[in-house]
């Protein structure tokens, strides 16, 4: 009783945020293969959702709220991430004192590089420019946005006398 209390915030922005995130990104995905999703509930015809849709909007639902997973067996900061919220699961009590939620700070970490200056290392790997070329400016997006409103905070932080 004691951790379904304690977890009620848990529980409230999953259901406050990452089912309508759920539910506009399937929209979303959707909607660009031509089907709309209050149709296919109307017409009872849910099992044709492709999987792959399915997984794409339960992935933006778990990044949104900085649920996503690791896997430690992928290259680069991914590997890394997913390791460490592995070694930290599997040291309960020496590893979950000093970081109780890792999988939680993996995504944050994920996040602030994402928006930041940094973020805009990531064109120098191929595989993003090749995203760029495709319209995905997903990557260059966030970067901007993190490092306009970081300056913008500076200005801010330099003009309070």
């Amino acid at each position: 009783k004691a951790v379904w209390v304690m977890n009620a915030m848990n529980r409230f922005q999953e259901f406050a945020v990452r089912r309508p995130v759920f539910i506009a990104e399937l929209d979303r995905l959707l909607a660009l293969k031509g089907q709309n999703l209050e149709e296919i509930i109307a017409k009872n015809k849910i099992g044709e959702i492709g999987r792959d849709d399915i997984q794409g909007a339960i992935e933006q639902a778990l990044e949104i709220t900085f649920a996503k997973d690791f896997n430690p067996a992928a290259a680069g900061a991914e590997g890394i991430a997913g390791s460490f919220i592995r070694l930290v699961n599997k040291l309960p009590g020496l590893a979950t004192i000093p970081f109780p939620f890792p999988r939680f700070l993996m995504n944050a970490i994920k996040f602030q590089y994402e928006f930041s200056p940094l973020g805009f290392l990531k064109l120098m790997s191929k595989a993003e420019r090749a995203k760029i070329a495709k319209g995905d400016t997903g990557a260059i997006s966030r970067a901007a946005i993190g490092t306009a409103m970081l300056f913008a905070a500076w200005q801010d932080r330099k003009s309070v006398v």
